[in-house]
């Protein structure tokens, strides 16, 4: 359930989510970034949901920066919910991960075309391994929970403490 006051911002890869009737019904509690992300304005809110795009900042050290400019511009509480393709880090693993995703592919175009387009994305795609992924959460200072899986698929929860625990800590520290 959506509170009265929350407001959300989303993250789209294409212009067709911001004709969505969903959008609509929160009137006006949300708002949707298109384009370059990674480099937006970023509101402060409360969420911020993003599915199959941000594997789109290709560059890590990027993807680790924008992380942080979520976590500043959520209020204390908020979530930052990533749905998208999160594979293995390695070897056979990322290999059967592959298989998945080609045959996921496959369903809609056909096996061979969806391995074309899968490989055709490489120059502008960065599948960062959920582990990985995780970490760079971390880093940027959300508490980070796997809400579901399906490899290579993952919907991953970030979390913005509402109250700082190492800030807490600290404070005991010193008496």
């Amino acid at each position: 359930m959506l509170l009265p006051s929350a407001f959300l911002l989303f993250f789209a890869a294409a212009a067709a989510v911001t004709n969505s009737d969903w959008i609509a019904a929160l009137g006006g509690r949300a708002e949707v970034v298109l384009g370059d992300f990674s480099k937006a304005d970023l509101p402060e809110c409360d969420a911020m949901v993003t599915s199959y795009a941000l594997h789109h900042i290709k560059d890590r050290r990027a993807k680790q920066a924008f992380y942080k400019r979520c976590f500043v511009a959520l209020r204390p509480g908020g979530l930052l919910i990533n749905g998208d393709c999160a594979p293995a880090a390695a070897g056979r693993a990322f290999q059967q991960d592959l298989d998945v995703w080609f045959s996921h592919l496959g369903k809609t175009y056909g096996r061979a075309k969806g391995k074309k387009m899968y490989e055709s994305w490489a120059d502008e795609d960065e599948y960062v391994p959920l582990g990985e992924e995780m970490r760079m959460l971390g880093r940027a200072g959300f508490r980070v929970e796997v809400q579901w899986r399906r490899s290579p698929f993952a919907v991953i929860a970030a979390i913005k403490e509402a109250v700082c625990k190492r800030a807490r800590w600290s404070q005991t520290r010193r008496g």
